[in-house]
């Protein structure tokens, strides 16, 4: 039997958005709506999911993003650069 090549799909990617005290009132509920919306509207990203997570203790870097790929803690995020970063930071 022969076997059939079959491509692996790209790793999953689990992006993590703070979403409490500081982090939340400097944008990032708008940074989780936007990384949701641009990903469902993506084919491209459907090996990436986002969720709202609890403080970072990152707070005066707020608001914060960490990619499962990594423990950094990534400071200084908006809703324009969120996805420009998460594609810098999970290039290997």
């Amino acid at each position: 039997p022969l076997k059939s090549e079959s491509v692996a799909p790209p790793p999953q990617l689990c992006v993590k958005v703070c979403s409490k005290g500081k982090c939340f009132k400097r944008g990032g509920r708008q940074i989780l709506q936007t990384l949701q919306a641009e990903i469902a509207a993506n084919p491209n990203l459907s090996h990436v999911s986002v969720k709202g997570v609890g403080c970072m203790s990152a707070c005066k870097q707020g608001p914060n993003l960490q990619l499962s790929t990594s423990k950094k803690v990534i400071g200084g995020v908006t809703a324009t650069n969120a996805l420009p970063l998460i594609a810098k930071h999970s290039k290997r």
